[in-house]
């Protein structure tokens, strides 16, 4: 099975025209920070855990600990190696994303899943629906 899905803004000539694209969530700033600027931009809880891994994919250097990780794969092992980081205080820190957290630490697919609708969603803000289309195929892992 594949899912065909919308790419790309059609709302904007540059970044400059979008309303609140330079708003990228600061781990430091909490957890009610990151859940205002992504339910602003339709995004829910679980869509919250599932992008947040992108700021512990590669080196990810945490500015409230000042200590770095290393996750070279992608894969749901972020989420069982959080540690003290500040985006850590922010994932287990609040009940309701905790279980998002716990999720997909025990379930690879359930993460893969959910970052790809996640992340699919955040390219297509701002499209109308007439524009590029993407097939992605359905991957075994």
């Amino acid at each position: 099975m594949t899912k065909e899905n919308v790419i790309g803004r059609v709302d904007a000539a540059s970044e400059a025209d979008i309303e609140g694209a330079d708003e990228i969530p600061d781990p430091d700033k909490g957890a009610t920070h990151f859940r205002d600027l992504f339910h602003k931009k339709g995004f829910d809880e679980k869509d919250i855990v599932a992008l947040s891994y992108l700021y512990a994919y590669g080196n990810y250097r945490s500015h409230y600990e000042k200590t770095y990780t290393r996750f070279h794969v992608f894969d749901n092992g972020v989420y069982a190696n959080l540690g003290g980081c500040s985006l850590s205080k922010i994932l287990l820190g609040d009940a309701t994303l905790k279980q998002h957290v716990d999720l997909f630490a025990q379930d690879k697919m359930a993460f893969f899943d959910a970052f790809s609708d996640a992340y699919l969603k955040l390219h297509t803000l701002g499209n109308d629906g007439k524009q590029l289309y993407l097939e992605l195929p359905d991957y075994d892992y």
